[in-house]
């Protein structure tokens, strides 16, 4: 903490054993000191209804003397603003790079009124549904670290909010295992995936990759969410019958 500018410093880099192998990248970034301005109910960001989200950072942010009934101690919160729309069941959708809790509030900053409360939701379960909300109405939502102090390449929160009709279709992660066999007995193992978000990442044996029957084939997915599906299957090619005996 609080070099002296200007002063040259000098970073020891030790491994465990006698000699160190492998890459190493070293990278020296200035902390930042600037609060979000979004730190409290009074200065909430207004979030626009069907609009894609835009990114705001909550490093430095502070514990608010706001606590919500599912938070178990008050911790670093950024605050947001939005206008129900005519539909009353909306979509909400929160990109974070930690584990948060959110709450939903009526009512003014000074006397706040807790309407939905979640603790460390599941972003693999995709949108975050309200329902019954008063069109025209300003809601807070009030969206909380569930652990502090956070990196830089962590604090990140994205949010957006649908009315649901209008709300991006969210399919869950899914990862189906085939086979088929090979002159009779051996099999080979494909899949197909579908379903949670970007690109996926294929974890399980070489589309080229000749099984013996009766092997137990263990698989998973990772989408850009980070969400995971896994799925296993077994080789059950049986000796054609003109083989036999």
């Amino acid at each position: 903490n609080n070099p002296s500018p200007n002063t040259s410093y000098y970073i020891q880099v030790s491994g465990y054993f006698s000699t160190i192998e492998g890459n190493l990248c070293v990278e020296i970034k200035e902390k930042e000191s600037q609060k979000p301005v979004n730190d409290d109910c009074v200065q909430a960001k207004p979030i626009i209804v069907n609009q894609a989200c835009s990114s705001v950072s909550s490093i430095n942010s502070l514990p608010s003397a706001k606590k919500a009934s599912c938070m178990v101690y008050a911790t670093p919160d950024l605050w947001f603003s939005f206008v129900a729309p005519q539909e009353k069941d909306i979509a909400l959708q929160i990109n974070a790079g930690f584990l948060y809790n959110y709450a939903v509030y009526s009512g003014n900053c000074s006397n706040l009124t807790e309407e939905y409360c979640g603790k460390n939701p599941d972003p693999c379960d995709g949108n975050i549904i309200l329902r019954g909300l008063v069109p025209g109405k300003t809601y807070f939502l009030q969206v909380a670290s569930s652990s502090f102090p956070l990196k830089s390449s962590e604090a990140d929160v994205c949010i957006s909010i649908y009315e649901l009709s209008k709300a991006p279709l969210f399919t869950p992660l899914s990862l189906v295992l085939n086979y088929e066999c090979l002159h009779g007995v051996l099999g080979r193992v494909s899949y197909q995936a579908s379903g949670g978000k970007g690109q996926y990442q294929y974890t399980g044996p070489d589309p080229n990759q000749i099984l013996l029957p009766g092997s137990k084939v263990d698989a998973f997915i990772t989408d850009e969410a980070g969400c995971r599906d896994f799925e296993s299957v077994t080789i059950d090619c049986q000796t054609p019958s003109k083989c036999k005996g």
